[in-house]
């Protein structure tokens, strides 16, 4: 699978350090993620 990112706007230090923000605040994205695929499909 091929994947092209060449039209990907690059992101600024600000959006980069909110993103690890959100990603990493005690694991609490990743918990999320974990009861989202945990539900049943519909």
């Amino acid at each position: 699978m091929s994947v092209d990112i060449g039209n990907l706007p690059r992101l600024s230090d600000e959006q980069v350090n909110s993103r690890l923000k959100a990603y990493s605040d005690g694991g609490k994205f990743q918990d999320s993620l974990r009861w989202l695929w945990a539900r049943p499909v519909t």
